[in-house]
């Protein structure tokens, strides 16, 4: 008997499961029915597969359904057929591309603004606060699965270091030893400076902080932010090699890109950087001739600000359509909306109940040095090499508010070594 029963849209998602020794995929499968409810099935072949589902009672309307197909492991054609009341209902054939298997490393850290958004005084009390709440959040997790784990990376140094000063000796000693495990991780710089307005010596001491951790607590120092503060001064690229750093992780907004009224270009021209779109990496070579990895996400300071992380598999999906190279990748997230946010353990909750259910993506609660190991062996050969300088539009064009000031300022650092 003839059924009205016709295929919507067959969505493949980025989503796998394994069952077995096997891998399948989740499609989203979509059903109209302009009759009553009415009994269903859909099979699926291509590449000498067969994929059979009984999706139930299909309800009048339009209908989504999850419907999963054996792991693909080469483009091909799928041939869906929509089975009803025992006859076809309808027909599909569709180009498919295998599923990439996604590694996302899930970076949480707070945005340090001390002094923009209140004085020192305040603020740093407040993100030691968060700080010591973050050693009751790893330690809650300590019996999860690997991945899962709380983490955290550290956005600047001087938080930190007020933390070192002012915390008791007990949690001053978990904090070092979640520092020297890896479970958090500190990074190079102490602050999210102006590096145009900063000397040569200045660079090299914002890192005096991090290196007198490393040196005296034996801490682990591999990368390094700089967020919320558009342009980038080629000196950095040379003190962080210097320093040994491996990658650089830097939150540049493009403010001027934010105006819907006028057609303003950016520091950078991002279609040339990242041809396959953000995120994206390459090598950033210094005065020098040496290299550092530099990756760029995409956003500013913040990322994602919800701890059931929303749109992940959507946004994966996106970047496989538009060709990304990468599989492994990072996913900067804050625990809230807001500058100097506190730190949230719903990450690792959802991470946990993710990993429970899928294979791929995989998801970690991770650090930008542990996503540095995962990516380094993955990145292509033919990684573009850029050098020099990236002038900011902003923060440089504000200190001519203070012209005089910063005036005084530069000439004693060039006077200064001469005296």
């Amino acid at each position: 008997m003839p059924t009205d029963l016709t295929l919507g849209n067959l969505h493949p998602t980025v989503c796998l499961q394994r069952e077995g020794s096997r891998l399948r995929q989740l499609v989203r499968v979509t059903v109209e029915n302009p009759g009553p409810p009415l009994g269903a099935g859909l099979t699926a072949s291509a590449a000498g597969l067969t994929t059979t589902a009984d999706l139930g009672q299909v309800p009048s309307g339009q209908s989504v359904h999850d419907f999963f197909l054996d792991e693909l492991s080469a483009p091909t054609t799928v041939e869906f057929s929509l089975h009803a009341a025992g006859s076809l209902a309808d027909h599909r054939l569709v180009p498919w591309q295998p599923p990439p298997h996604f590694t996302v490393h899930v970076v949480q850290r707070s945005h340090h603004d001390v002094g923009y958004t209140g004085l020192a005084s305040l603020v740093l009390p407040e993100m030691a606060g968060y700080l010591d709440e973050a050693l009751d959040m790893a330690a809650a997790t300590d019996d999860y699965p690997q991945d899962a784990r709380f983490r955290l990376t550290l956005e600047n140094v001087w938080s930190l270091w007020h933390f070192l000063q002012t915390a008791s000796p007990t949690r001053k000693a978990r904090l070092l030893e979640l520092l020297r495990s890896g479970r958090f991780e500190m990074t190079a710089f102490f602050g999210n400076m102006t590096p145009e307005l900063c000397g040569s010596e200045t660079l090299a001491r914002t890192l005096y902080h991090a290196a007198r951790l490393q040196r005296e607590y034996g801490l682990p120092l591999l990368t390094a932010e700089h967020n919320d503060v558009p342009g980038l001064s080629w000196g950095q690229c040379q003190v962080l090699l210097s320093a040994g750093l491996r990658l650089f992780c830097p939150g540049l907004p493009n403010y001027w890109a934010w105006s819907q009224a006028l057609e303003l270009q950016g520091f950078w021209d991002e279609q040339i950087l990242f041809p396959h779109g953000v995120p994206g990496a390459f090598w950033w070579e210094a005065p020098s001739g040496q290299r550092l990895l530099l990756w760029h996400s995409g956003v500013g300071a913040g990322g994602s600000a919800r701890g059931n992380l929303p749109g992940l598999p959507e946004r994966l999906a996106e970047l496989a359509a538009q060709g990304c190279p990468y599989t492994v990748l990072r996913w900067p997230s804050i625990g809230g909306s807001r500058d100097n946010s506190p730190y949230t353990l719903e990450y690792a909750q959802t991470i946990q109940r993710w990993n429970e259910t899928w294979t791929y993506p995989r998801l970690i609660c991770s650090t930008n040095a542990l996503f540095y190991a995962d990516l380094a062996p993955t990145l292509p050969a033919d990684l573009p090499v850029f050098h020099g300088e990236l002038p900011g539009q902003d923060y440089p064009a504000g200190a001519t508010s203070t012209a005089l000031a910063t005036a005084a300022n530069r000439g004693n650092h060039a006077t200064l070594p001469a005296a």
